[in-house]
């Protein structure tokens, strides 16, 4: 079963580190350039900003510098500093680039968590996957909320886009029908990303939206040192960056994480016929156009595993089961779980997880704007030819995307299980989600006042 392989495959292992010598001899020194270049190459180099929080290992690895600098003196202490790093190391559990895998669940003072599937009695919900159980999540994701708490006063939906997954689609809905201030690319265009001051900007399209980028790390540590959250201006967060983007929130403001999830192959034909003529975006690669499908998979240029590596935080290095793992329970707990497939009933559960329904009934146009888009109106809609199942280039795009693929089985498994929050007893049946459309119809008025 795909949940039980989420245990096993997400057991964190000790890493082996071997550790090559600082030094050439036990009595000589080595040239202080030297020994800090060829260390450095091994350990890599640090955050340039505060965006990403400071880990142990981070503290551990400045520390070594320090003491790599002052190898004139006391090379001694850089091997000192090389102990550390390797015990940190060998208890580290999977990580991404950036942060590793060390926070742990929510946990009251009983020891329990008052929000897993057990503890909510969710009669779809497995009992063998609750938090914390086989996988630790980063602690940069800490200030998400689980996806079955009920919501609080300060919370921020945090749209996690899948690209060619009804993301543009998505956003369409929230910016042009609902209303919504939207923090996402749009706030860096036409000069903007050098503004002092966070503004409520108006588009040709009549949307708003905040004058930051949150789909780069250079707009998100700006967002984060503007005060984005802590303003409320935007109604919605979208980014690429799940776990940069994360660290904007705060315990008394959390982000409410949700997506919409695509079959991994159908999305990667539609990034490759897309890309090839979409000279807007800055991902445009004109060559696509004269190359076929089949030999953009045998590439570099394809993409290998996105959703897993965005999830697990680890864009660089090649993945494994374990990041598998972690991707997994980055779903299970933190997020509302929408199929594209099912985009009717994914809508349904988003405007009662966030009280969008009264947003809604506000304006009475609202209603047909958003059908007209979410069924035939599909913002970025690209007809191209479709890969049959079973060809040579679906083979080679499925061995690219085999992490994705068993993501994605899991995505719709918990689709399934996630139904039980917006039923009868529910976190968020209808009968639960009047007092929070009430407080949703109440920030309609304050958003129209901005």
């Amino acid at each position: 079963m795909i949940f039980r392989n989420a245990l096993t495959e997400g057991v964190a292992q000790p890493a082996v580190v071997v550790a090559a010598p600082l030094v050439s001899s036990p009595t000589q020194p080595p040239s202080p350039a030297v020994a800090e270049g060829d260390f450095l190459n091994r350990i890599g180099s640090p955050p340039e900003s505060d965006l990403f929080p400071q880990t142990p290992r981070q503290i551990a690895e400045k520390f070594i510098r320090a003491q790599l600098i002052r190898a004139r003196t006391n090379w001694k202490a850089s091997i000192a500093g090389a102990a550390v790093l390797i015990v940190l190391l060998a208890t580290t559990r999977v990580g991404g680039s950036s942060y590793d895998h060390w926070g742990g669940p929510y946990v009251d003072s009983s020891g329990r968590n008052p929000y897993s599937a057990k503890a909510l009695s969710l009669p779809g919900m497995r009992m063998g996957l609750e938090p914390g159980r086989a996988v630790r999540l980063s602690r940069s994701l800490g200030h998400l909320a689980y996806v079955g708490e009920p919501m609080q006063e300060g919370d921020v939906p945090l749209f996690f886009h899948i690209p060619r997954s009804g993301g543009s689609t998505m956003k369409d809905i929230m910016g042009m029908c609902l209303g919504m201030v939207e923090a996402s690319d749009v706030g860096s265009r036409h000069g903007h990303k050098f503004d002092q001051d966070l503004q409520v900007m108006t588009s040709e399209d009549g949307s708003h939206f905040v004058n930051v980028d949150t789909t780069t790390a250079e707009g998100i540590h700006r967002a984060k040192r503007l005060g984005l959250i802590e303003s409320r201006l935007a109604d919605v967060v979208v980014t690429q960056l799940l776990h940069p983007a994360a660290t904007m929130f705060s315990k008394t403001q959390r982000g409410r994480m949700f997506t919409f999830i695509r079959h991994p192959i159908e999305r990667a034909v539609s990034l490759f016929h897309y890309l090839g003529v979409a000279d807007w975006e800055p991902t445009y690669d004109p060559d696509l156009a004269y190359i076929s499908i089949e030999m953009y998979a045998r590439s570099k240029r394809i993409e290998h595993n996105w959703m897993v590596r965005f999830l697990s935080n680890e864009l660089e290095r090649d993945l494994t089961t374990k990041h598998l793992a972690v991707a997994k329970e980055v779903l299970r707990q933190k997020c509302l779980v929408g199929l594209l497939t099912d985009k009717g009933e994914t809508f349904m559960r988003l405007e009662r997880y966030f009280g969008w329904a009264a947003r809604r009934e506000s304006d009475p146009s609202s209603k047909e704007c958003q059908e007209r888009l979410l069924h035939w109106g599909w913002s970025n809609k690209h007809a191209h030819p479709i890969v049959e199942v079973g060809s040579p280039a679906w083979q080679l795009l499925l061995k690219k995307n085999s992490l994705d693929m068993q993501l994605y089985e899991f995505a719709k498994e918990l689709f399934a299980e996630q139904g039980a929050l917006f039923r009868e007893g529910g976190t968020f049946a209808p009968d639960a989600t009047g007092a929070q459309e009430a407080g949703a119809a109440g920030q309609v008025v304050a958003g129209g006042e901005r």
